[in-house]
């Protein structure tokens, strides 16, 4: 199913599949950074990994506005190998252990791929407490080698290990995939620089790094770029399941468009003008408030030196930090078609 065009389509194919935990996402930024570059003035990185594509303005002289999207991904790291080969991992990030038992992971050294099933004692025999919560020294990653020493001949300590998930399509224009947030996100950077053609805008299309473990790319990206403006494009999170709570988390479906902010980290006229676009252009979007700040990059660009203006574009997912996390392509495109008009209009903020 073609999802854009032959171009975009194999990036997301390629990025997906290649593993991106915080800390480790050269790999997908070298990917993301082929695509740009033929997009772009010019593509540079600094000292973290963050790659940063800019597009110069129609005036070559205009505000700089910086889009960001964090490459990064949840993952998981080898901590530790017992006498019997048994592999023990630990998060990067935020990661439900409670998913992991009978899955296959999969484990990255140096350029090859290991195929890894998540262990645990049989239901027969987990007591009480076992049953009712997960810690990482309860359950093990089996590679099948006969020992310890069998094991350091193919694999190291500080492995990292990822979801072993493709992009499947659902119903109903619904994707699957492990790494939706924030790969994704990638993706619609690469199409607003596709088709930005004239802006008042010097814009900084940036993939950040290291994210999921503090939002610790942006913060120095931003403090080399010192944008006037700052555009967070990312995930959040979906209500539309049972046993959510919308009365609690917003009531944001799949389906319905982006998703806007109502944040204290959220340039109030920024929200204002992406909503005057939204309505001019007939782009359906959704509302969610966060009284006491977000979790995204904009948390920290806001106050970034001396303040920089922020706002927040998101695309609804359902089962965040999981192997399948579920968004609708529908409102991907919204997102991109909502930041090119941005990106297109009158810098009058």
């Amino acid at each position: 199913m073609t999802l854009f065009n032959e171009e975009t389509d194999s990036y997301l194919d390629a990025i997906i599949e290649t593993p991106t935990p915080s800390g480790f996402e050269k790999k997908g930024q070298e990917i993301f950074a082929s695509y740009a570059m033929k997009y772009v003035d010019s593509i540079t990185t600094d000292t973290l990994g963050n790659i940063i594509a800019l597009k110069k303005s129609c005036s070559g002289n205009g505000l700089k506005l910086m889009i960001s999207a964090h490459m990064d991904e949840v993952g998981f790291m080898v901590k530790y190998i017992d006498n019997m080969g048994m592999v023990y991992i630990v998060p990067i990030g935020g990661v439900n252990l409670s998913l992991l038992p009978g899955l296959q992971l999969i484990l990255h050294h140096n350029k090859e791929k290991y195929v890894a099933v998540v262990g645990r004692k049989p239901i027969h025999l987990l007591n009480e407490n076992e049953k009712k919560c997960i810690e990482t020294d309860s359950i093990w990653l089996d590679l099948g080698f006969a020992s310890k020493e069998d094991a350091l001949k193919s694999i190291s300590i500080g492995d990292i290990m990822t979801y072993s998930s493709s992009l499947n399509h659902v119903f109903d224009n619904k994707f699957i995939t492990h790494s939706a947030d924030n790969k994704i996100g990638g993706l619609i950077l690469l199409e607003i620089m596709k088709n930005v053609n004239s802006s008042p805008y010097d814009i900084y299309f940036v993939s950040t790094v290291q994210e999921e473990i503090g939002l610790r790319g942006v913060t120095v990206v931003a403090s080399q770029i010192e944008p006037d403006i700052a555009l967070v494009i990312d995930a959040t999170h979906a209500t539309d399941y049972p046993l959510s709570t919308p009365s609690k988390h917003g009531d944001i479906s799949l389906g319905k468009g982006p998703t806007l902010c109502i944040s204290p980290d959220i340039d109030k006229l920024i929200l204002e003008k992406l909503c005057t676009i939204a309505n001019l252009n007939g782009i359906s979007y959704q509302m969610e408030g966060h009284p006491n700040g977000t979790t995204t990059e904009a948390r920290v660009l806001q106050i970034v030196k001396n303040g920089i203006r922020t706002a927040l574009i998101s695309y609804p997912v359902r089962y965040m930090h999981s192997p399948i996390e579920m968004f609708s392509i529908e409102d991907v495109k919204q997102v991109i078609k909502l930041s090119i008009e941005f990106c297109s209009s009158d810098n009058d903020i």
